[in-house]
């Protein structure tokens, strides 16, 4: 089970120079503050750390939607506000507001000491609007020689590139509208897979590990669906998977070098089959927030088989902030199901203190929020325990509810060790659930008909009988229970 944590960089560093002045950046964060960002994760996912296109007012005042969603993630905002998207790639260059690459490599270094890995943005599907990508190497992208038909025009921005005026489609994926700050690569131009290789073979060179933005969108019969309605004679699809291919490039250069798939659509064993290490668990996070415990518990058993290459979440900078969402009983709760999972564990930047407020990629600033105690305490908790079931077999409880409820609103694992045990018990409702708790494996503690143990998160000894190698047990309403049994615990 591995901690990932993911900060908005730009903010970030812009809120440690409110704090610190104003020459911090990249290569000079105060240790405290490594300390604090450090102490709880394995991985630090730097968001948004790429020289990109910015955005002017007239940009703005053409996107109404943009403007909603900085009106309503800050109050007293103004245009120097609005910076751009780092989805909207000029280059794979450090942003120079926030530092250089030595900077970086700095950041890296001492975090790395720290037992801490890093990982950041890669974003193949589409560059950005003053990226000279387009203008030097306009077939890398698609395009058309001939001024588009009416109904489609909107799709393609006009072009002067070194090959002659081009009609450059802008990034997208098929159901929603396009980026209008970026230009759509062609996926199945060989120049520039080749292109793409070998910018991800720099990133694997200065990082940990890559989170690669939209990575199913470069699948070819994804891609094809996309844009092959405009039978452009350039889209003669390749036969190879750009995937397989640039993970085997990369990883024969650097074999710890760690992928993570931004994927939806249930399109995540696909991508985890072309050599990814992780890939987004959307499907579950649905599930959570919809609060359908039947869905939820079909999902984990449906995944089982690779589950330890799930990255789960309740947040990321693309979501509504989960407590925006939930009251604080159901955030907790259904952070501390993904959180005693195998896999890795998305956490994002404000999640821990309860932030509500949302901030839009393109801001540089975000509203101060009051960090809600109840919330954070519960997530030094969680992070404790992750520590102690790091490694381990991770096996699914069986559970029986007594008033034989069709919804399953117990969620029971153990984490199985030589000389201990964890068992997991989550009640995910509001109301009171008996239960019995059936363990499907044999262990040397359960000889004993009468077992005492320690509960992590309540913090309290107690002991329970066992019988059949099941436990009955009381949950309360959003009850949290994290079991250690171990022959050295005494009442």
């Amino acid at each position: 089970m591995v901690l990932l944590y993911e900060i908005n960089t730009r903010v970030w560093i812009f809120e440690l120079r409110e704090k610190y002045g104003s020459s911090i950046n990249l290569g000079n964060i105060p240790e405290i503050e490594l300390d604090e960002i450090s102490k709880s994760f394995d991985w630090i996912w730097f968001m948004g750390i790429w020289d990109h296109s910015k955005i002017d007012e007239k940009f703005i005042e053409e996107h109404p939607g943009l403007i909603n969603e900085v009106e309503g993630a800050l109050d007293d905002w103004q245009i120097q506000d609005v910076i751009g998207s780092p989805y909207s790639i000029k280059n794979y260059k450090i942003n120079s507001i926030i530092g250089d690459l030595s900077d970086f490599r700095n950041l890296r270094e001492r975090l790395n000491k720290k037992g801490v890995k890093v990982m950041v943005d890669f974003v193949p599907n589409h560059f950005g609007i003053e990226s000279r990508l387009p203008l030097d190497e306009p077939d890398y992208f698609i395009n058309l020689e001939k001024k588009p038909e009416f109904e489609i025009i909107n799709l393609f921005n006009k072009v002067d590139t070194k090959k002659g005026v081009r009609w450059i489609a802008h990034g997208k994926d098929p159901y929603f509208p396009p980026w209008y700050d970026t230009y759509q690569v062609n996926i199945f131009n060989e120049n520039l897979r080749n292109y793409l290789i070998k910018v991800l073979k720099y990133i694997s060179s200065i990082s940990d590990g890559v989170r690669c933005d939209m990575s199913m969108l470069l699948n070819n019969e994804v891609f094809d669906a996309t844009w092959g309605w405009l039978n452009i004679d350039k889209l003669n699809a390749l036969k190879d998977e750009f995937w397989n291919i640039a993970i085997r490039e990369v990883k024969n250069q650097n074999p710890n070098f760690v992928f993570l798939a931004e994927v939806y659509w249930d399109l995540e064993v696909d991508l985890l089959s072309k050599g990814f290490d992780y890939a987004y668990e959307k499907k579950l996070y649905d599930n959570l927030i919809s609060k359908n415990n039947n869905e939820i518990f079909e999902r984990i058993m449906s995944t089982k088989n690779h589950i330890d290459k799930m990255c789960r979440f309740m947040e990321n900078h693309d979501e509504d902030r989960l407590s925006s969402r939930m009251t604080d009983l159901e955030n907790i709760s259904a952070m501390a199901i993904i959180m005693t999972m195998p896999g890795l564990i998305l956490i994002h930047q404000g999640q821990i203190e309860g932030n509500k407020i949302r901030v839009p990629v393109q801001l540089k600033r975000k509203s101060k929020e009051i960090a809600i105690d109840k919330i954070r305490f519960a997530y030094e908790k969680l992070f404790i325990f992750h520590k102690m079931i790091k490694d381990g077999m991770w096996i699914i409880n069986d559970v029986v509810i007594s008033n034989n409820d069709d919804e399953v609103n117990i969620f029971s694992w153990s984490w199985i060790y030589d000389n201990r045990v964890y068992v997991i018990i989550i009640n995910n409702s509001d109301r009171v659930v008996n239960s019995a708790i059936e363990f499907k494996y044999k262990h040397d503690l359960f000889d004993n008909n009468r077992l005492n143990y320690y509960d992590h998160y309540n913090l309290m000894k107690s002991r329970v009988s066992l019988f059949n190698n099941s436990i009955n047990w009381i949950s309360k309403p959003y009850g949290i229970n994290l079991l250690e049994f171990n022959q050295n615990i005494d009442l």
